[in-house]
C-alpha cells in the first residue's frame, strides 16, 4: 500500500515544503511584475535580466522573515546577503527589498 507521501508528485512535495519554511507559492504575473518594478527600483542590479532568480530570492526571503519574526536586524542581513551577490549592497537597500518583498510576496496575516 502507497502513502500519500510516495504518490504525491515531485511538485506537491516541493511546494509543501516550502510552505513548511514560509515560502509563499510562485506569484502570479500581476504581482510578480510588481515585486520586479519594486526590486528594480531599489537596484536595477538585483534583477538585471534574472527575474527569476530575483523573485526567487524574494520567496526564500518570506521564509526567513516567517523563521525571524522578532528579529528584524537578522531579517535585514540575510536578505543583504541573499541579493548582494558579488556587489555591494548596502544595508539601506536591504531595507527597503525586505519591504518591498513582504508587500509583494510574503502572505498577509
Amino acid at each position: 500500500m502507497s502513502t500519500p507521501a510516495a504518490t504525491a508528485s515531485p511538485d506537491k512535495a516541493i511546494q509543501d515544503a516550502e510552505r513548511d519554511r514560509g515560502i509563499p507559492p510562485k506569484p502570479d504575473a500581476a504581482t510578480r511584475a510588481k515585486c520586479i518594478r519594486a526590486l528594480e527600483a531599489i537596484s536595477p542590479a538585483i534583477v538585471s535580466g534574472k527575474e527569476d532568480r530575483a523573485v526567487s530570492r524574494g520567496r526564500d526571503t518570506c521564509g526567513t522573515v516567517r523563521s525571524f519574526p522578532k528579529d528584524h536586524a537578522k531579517q535585514v542581513d540575510i536578505t543583504r546577503q541573499r541579493f548582494s551577490g558579488a556587489r555591494e549592497f548596502t544595508t539601506a537597500q536591504a531595507e527597503r527589498t525586505l519591504a518591498a518583498v513582504r508587500t509583494h510576496l510574503c502572505p498577509k496575516k
